[in-house]
């Protein structure tokens, strides 16, 4: 009721409800404790990362609602309740 009839209020509400929907999966997943043990990337192939002592590739859940992305030398990026995050390491 207190946004009815106002646009660009109702706007910047649901703007802020998504910065907190954004900061909780940030938080959630700063949360998520793993280990990465290396990564393998060659050329050609598929590159590889070993999280907890597993070798796991794009498409590998890891953990409850974490999902290998991508891999990189010193990163790895994970889908996390939809959301695409970064782990350095």
């Amino acid at each position: 009721d207190l946004l009815a009839n106002d646009p660009e209020r109702e706007e910047l509400a649901e703007w802020l409800l998504l910065l907190c929907e954004e900061a909780t999966i940030l938080r959630d997943f700063g949360e998520v404790e793993f280990k990465v043990g290396g990564v393998a990337i060659i050329e050609g192939l598929e590159p590889v990362i070993i999280i907890d002592g597993k070798r796991r590739t794009v498409g590998d859940l890891v953990a409850d609602e974490l999902v290998v992305h991508d891999v990189r030398p010193n990163e790895v990026d994970f889908i996390f309740r939809g959301a695409i995050v970064t782990r350095e390491f």
